[in-house]
């Protein structure tokens, strides 16, 4: 039930989207030369800004995405960077809303949705929550510094900060991942 490729014909539903003006920032930026993980589109910002907005936007995952959310979880394609996923983690990043809020309402809308919502699509989504985000999050709290410079298994990282791949690693989906600013959970706004 969990982590199956998109159809070929498949059409995601949309995502709910802002139109934040972030000129005066953006300026502040370059005048500053700060790098930034992605591509601006323009002085313009589509993510939520506000607890309100970050609520809206978990509604709208509730409603029109969480119904499929574990079976396309892993899915990927260059059409859609989200898909099915919630783009709350820069809203969880930045404290407007919660883990157990997030979960709470992820289970509270299951049960008043059972015949219309897997519990798959419900584990899918807490345990991304739980069992990686708060996982991660607590390794990070627990063993930094040191923990930024360790790699166990010797890996090389094909994705840059700059959305563009290293020699040797594929380069699809990074322009899509570079537009629209999406990164790991922890690191940075994400798409859960």
């Amino acid at each position: 039930d969990n982590r199956n490729r998109l159809p070929k014909d498949h059409v995601a539903t949309e995502h709910l989207l802002f139109d934040e003006d972030v000129s005066d920032i953006v300026r502040m930026l370059q005048a500053h030369d700060i790098p930034l993980m992605g591509e601006m589109a323009g002085d313009r910002l589509p993510w939520p800004t506000t607890r309100k907005q970050s609520r809206e936007v978990l509604e709208h995952f509730l409603e029109h995405h969480l119904h499929s959310f574990g079976t396309y979880q892993d899915a990927m394609t260059d059409s859609d960077s989200f898909i099915y996923h919630s783009r709350i983690s820069f809203s969880l990043n930045s404290k407007m809303l919660h883990p157990r809020e997030v979960v709470d309402s992820v289970v509270d809308h299951w049960r008043q949705h059972s015949t219309g919502i897997t519990l798959a699509q419900v584990e899918g989504y807490v345990r991304q929550i739980i069992g990686w985000r708060e996982y991660m999050r607590g390794v990070y709290w627990a063993r930094m510094p040191e923990y930024a410079s360790t790699n166990f298994f010797t890996t090389v990282n094909c994705l840059l900060s700059t959305g563009t791949a290293t020699p040797g690693c594929t380069a699809w989906p990074t322009p899509s991942l570079s537009r629209s600013r999406w990164r790991t959970p922890i690191t940075s706004s994400g798409s859960w």
